[in-house]
C-alpha cells in the first residue's frame, strides 16, 4: 500500500495510538519510512519506523520524542547499514541534545527547529536542523490539538498555527 494512502487511513480511522500501530503493522508496506503520530486525548505520541518487513515503535523519553529521517530503533538501524548519511545522524544528535535540555512549549520547540548550528566538525550546513533541504517544519501540541507549520522557502517566514475544523472529541466519537 502506498504510504500516503496508509497514513490517510490511519489519520482518518485510528481512534488511538494502539489502533494506529495495529493498522501500520497489518498493512502491506512497500518502502521504509518514519512517521510520528500524536494523540491528543492520550497526550502521547509514537515514532513508527516502517520497512516492508517490520514496524518498530519508539515512545517519548522524559516527555520528548524526536525523529529525523533514519531509523533509530536498534532492530531497524541495522537495515539501513550503508544508507544513513552522517548529516542525518548529526541532526538527530543535535535535536536530541536540544530537546533534552528544557521543558517545551510550542515557541521553544519552534526555536529548536530553526537551529542552524552544525554539530559536524567541518560545519556541514546539511547537519543543521534547519538546512538547505528543509522544506517544512512542524510543531504539534497533542493535548490541545494545536499544530504549527513553517514553510522554509523564505528565511524570515514564521511558524503559522493551523486551526482544525473539528474538535478532538468529535473526531474520536466519529471513529
Amino acid at each position: 500500500m502506498p504510504l500516503l494512502l496508509l497514513y490517510r487511513l490511519v489519520s482518518q480511522y485510528a481512534g488511538d495510538l494502539a489502533q494506529a500501530e495495529r493498522m501500520l503493522r497489518c498493512s502491506r508496506r512497500t518502502i521504509g519510512n518514519n512517521v510520528l503520530l500524536a494523540s491528543g486525548p492520550e497526550d502521547d505520541a509514537r515514532v513508527f519506523e516502517l520497512s516492508p518487513h517490520d514496524v518498530q515503535a519508539r515512545a517519548p523519553r522524559d516527555g520528548v520524542l524526536t525523529t529525523t529521517n533514519h531509523f533509530v530503533h536498534e532492530s531497524m538501524a541495522a537495515r539501513q547499514n550503508g544508507w544513513v548519511v552522517p548529516n542525518s545522524l548529526n541532526r538527530f544528535a543535535r535535536l536530541d541534545a536540544l530537546c533534552g535540555a528544557a521543558r517545551f512549549n510550542p515557541e521553544l520547540a519552534a526555536a529548536v527547529l530553526r537551529d542552524s548550528e552544525s554539530p559536524a566538525d567541518e560545519g556541514d550546513p546539511w547537519s543543521c536542523l534547519e538546512n538547505p533541504g528543509t522544506i517544512y517544519s512542524s510543531v504539534a501540541e497533542p493535548s490541545s490539538g494545536r499544530l504549527w507549520l513553517r514553510t522554509n522557502d523564505q528565511p524570515d517566514r514564521p511558524f503559522v498555527e493551523l486551526t482544525a475544523s473539528w474538535s478532538t472529541q468529535a473526531a474520536l466519537s466519529a471513529v
